[in-house]
């Protein structure tokens, strides 16, 4: 391989492993301060998930709402995944997913371990890919029907981000102990999670499909060394076909940067005039996603903190649903004007345990939203 070439694929690599490092790290400091943060305090980690506006779709068209814990942001992130698959494809899940970035360390760390590859037998292989589209039918069809994130506690993301807190066992025992199989799976079997359980990655496998640009191969020049079927992480045999159509593909060019030979795996359009080079591939998705980020925020439609209560001291106008269990009874006191004394009285509480968030006093939040809203009702 020419020093040019593999100079060309080594800035490529460490772009994108920047870019999947940087985003990571992002959200992961954004579910901490929305745990822990007094004067920052992030939204919940729903609100910075695609899914969710996926899953909140139904609700959005039928009655212009969000489930609990879905925000604008989510939507605005789910619109952003879209016109990069439009045009990328599931550059997504390759150059930006931060759960796809901690399955990747650890098929790293099997390296260190193992030099042999695992692959799932691939008459198997091939049935349990269909899982993930089962679980996208079976989420959304529930979620819609229910009118509530169905998919929480199964949530390996939503685990991951409450680790550090007390409610990870009480709330997301079951997420967690897919978060466990995910990261233990990908580190016998590349990207475990993205090519069997992932619903948000068979949504975009189907909408993707779509996908302007995708990876071809130059017969021409093509030496037959297989080293791109080797490195793809969902075992597309890359070597074998003229163009990587398939929706299991995850763009993450990891074939394009070992191929040995100039021009033979490319970046390109449908007719092959257009192309575009790896690394210019990874930036260009990073400047889109973060680029419709930016621009709402800088409009006020994308919000990083978790919605106020406020202080309307309106019983009549106060929004219930808005009503979390990070807050505390003065916090919720504040907002709807109500006397101290009625919350003390219904809930049994003594002055100092005003300052308590709700869930440290072990009153569960629909709990305080059904009490106001009886109260709401009197009120009329």
């Amino acid at each position: 391989m020419a020093k040019t070439l593999k100079a060309e694929h080594k800035k490529a690599r460490i772009i994108r492993y920047s870019i999947l490092l940087f985003v990571l790290l992002l959200s992961t400091v954004m579910g901490l301060l929305h745990q822990f943060g007094t004067s920052f305090k992030a939204a919940p980690i729903d609100a910075f998930c695609p899914f969710g506006g996926l899953e909140s779709l139904y609700i959005f068209i039928t009655a212009g709402g969000f489930l609990k814990r879905i925000a604008l942001s989510s939507f605005i992130l789910l619109i952003a995944t879209i016109v990069l698959a439009f045009v990328f494809r599931r550059t997504f899940c390759g150059n930006i997913c931060p759960l796809g970035t901690l399955q990747e360390f650890f098929e790293k760390l099997r390296g260190k371990f193992f030099r042999k590859r695992f692959v799932i037998p691939e008459k198997a292989d091939k049935y349990l890919r269909y899982l993930k589209y089962l679980i996208l039918v079976l989420v959304l069809e529930e979620t819609f029907r229910l009118g509530y994130l169905v998919i929480r506690p199964y949530d390996p993301w939503a685990a991951y981000h409450h680790i550090a807190s007390a409610d990870l066992f009480i709330e997301f025992p079951v997420g967690f102990a897919v978060l466990l199989i995910a990261l233990a799976g990908s580190f016998l079997y590349d990207r475990f999670f993205c090519k069997y359980m992932c619903p948000m990655g068979a949504f975009l496998g189907i909408v993707g499909k779509a996908g302007y640009f995708r990876i071809k191969r130059i017969e021409a020049t093509c030496i037959n060394c297989e080293l791109c079927t080797k490195v793809c992480p969902v075992n597309i045999k890359v070597h074998e076909v003229r163009e990587v159509v398939d929706a299991e593909c995850l763009n993450c060019n990891e074939c394009v940067n070992k191929c040995p030979v100039e021009n033979t795996l490319v970046i390109a359009s449908p007719s092959g005039r257009k192309k575009v080079k790896a690394a210019w591939f990874t930036v260009i998705t990073f400047l889109v996603f973060f680029g419709i980020i930016g621009l709402t925020t800088a409009t006020g439609d994308f919000s990083w903190k978790m919605a106020s209560l406020g202080t309307s001291e309106n019983l009549e106008k106060f929004d219930t649903d808005s009503i979390r269990g990070k807050y505390t009874y003065s916090e919720i006191i504040a907002a709807t004007g109500l006397p101290k004394e009625v919350f003390m009285e219904r809930f049994g509480l003594t002055e100092d345990k005003l300052e308590l968030q709700l869930k440290e006093s072990g009153i569960e939040a629909e709990e305080v939203r059904e009490f106001i809203k009886e109260l709401q009702e009197k009120a009329k």
